[in-house]
């Protein structure tokens, strides 16, 4: 059965900064078929172009068996391909080597040339169906307040203040930290406010909001082989609201995947137990414990990224940012309650 490997994201200080997956890529090419491990995870085999990978630093080790394995620190950048060359040397008969190739920019697509900007010149008749300017008129939305409105509403703890900002028309972080400050102040307002946002998994929160956290591609996490790799950086934490939100989406979505793979893996055991004797039924038989023991492969990824996250929102809670560690510590609660009702 044909395995199917995931682009990674590699390990860097990348982790929560306000950067999205990357398009960086890379391409090893081996004198022999191995497989290429990005810190410690297999993201694919030798001779196919891996992309998705943001600027930074990883360290990649390439393996096949009977061979010595080639470990070298390699650099990613954002929009072009990182070539190697390696040449892996029989077992006890040398050292294998890894040599870097020229970096070379991707050919651009079609789809990603922008359209020519037409500016229209002073006098120019305008085309059937096009107005001549926005006559619609505007509602008026009330006050809109930002992050130093908002500062000053908590420096003098005012509640109704702060009430005022998280039902405004305000940026959607200026009133998610509005609500953050009114649940540490004791406010019900604020605690119920952050509870449905957590109840509905966020969807009134932007996209660019979440895209800001790395582990988010889209208003989706990443595949399980790319966020593990980014988990295991040593510099991982959550230090902004975009991550903080990101970290209970992922333990949200990582759990529902992990009840998907479960019942999965189940199926495929009871599919292999129902084979044939023939040939064909051993043929099928052998794809079978492949695929379950890659969904086995697949959980243990799955719980150690849930473990992880939460570890880090735990460490958010305790944040030098009060309303930013209280936010932390009442998603973490909401994501623990949703774990055990799922069960």
């Amino acid at each position: 059965m044909t395995r199917i490997y995931f682009a990674a994201i590699l390990m860097l200080a990348l982790l929560f900064t306000p950067a999205a997956a990357g398009s960086g890529e890379l391409l090893v090419e081996c004198n022999v078929k191995a497989k290429v491990y990005l810190n410690k995870i297999c993201i694919g085999e030798t001779g196919s172009t891996i992309s998705g990978l943001p600027d930074g630093t990883a360290k990649m080790k390439i393996v096949a068996e009977g061979y010595e394995p080639c470990e070298v620190e390699i650099i990613i950048s954002d929009g072009e391909i990182s070539e190697w060359e390696v040449d892996l040397k029989k077992e006890g008969k040398g050292t294998s080597t890894a040599v870097e190739k020229k970096v070379t920019k991707p050919a651009e697509k079609p789809a990603d040339r922008k359209p020519p900007v037409i500016v229209k010149k002073p006098g120019e008749v305008k085309k059937p169906g096009e107005t001549k300017g926005d006559k619609t008129p505007k509602v008026d939305e009330g006050p809109k307040f930002d992050e130093d409105d908002l500062e000053a509403a908590i420096k003098e703890r005012d509640k109704t203040k702060l009430g005022e900002i998280l039902d405004s028309k305000s940026e959607y972080k200026v009133r998610l930290m509005a609500a953050a400050a009114l649940h540490r102040l004791k406010d019900e307002k604020g605690t119920d406010a952050i509870d449905d946002e957590a109840d509905d998994n966020f969807k009134n929160a932007p996209k660019d909001f979440l895209e800001r956290s790395p582990i988010m591609d889209g208003r989706r996490v990443l595949d399980i082989k790319a966020l593990a790799i980014i988990l295991k950086t040593k510099n991982a934490k959550l230090d902004t609201w975009e991550e903080v939100v990101a970290a209970y989406l992922a333990i949200i979505e990582l759990n529902k995947r992990l009840r998907e793979l479960v019942i999965e893996e189940e199926r495929a055991k009871s599919e292999m137990r129902t084979r044939g004797r023939g040939r064909r039924g051993r043929r099928r038989a052998l794809d079978d414990k492949e695929t379950i023991a890659s969904f086995e492969e697949d959980k243990k990824l799955t719980a150690e990224c849930i473990k992880k996250i939460i570890s880090l929102l735990k460490s958010a809670g305790h944040s030098k940012d009060k309303d930013l560690g209280a936010l932390a510590k009442e998603l973490l609660k909401q994501a623990e309650d949703r774990i055990k009702t799922s069960k």
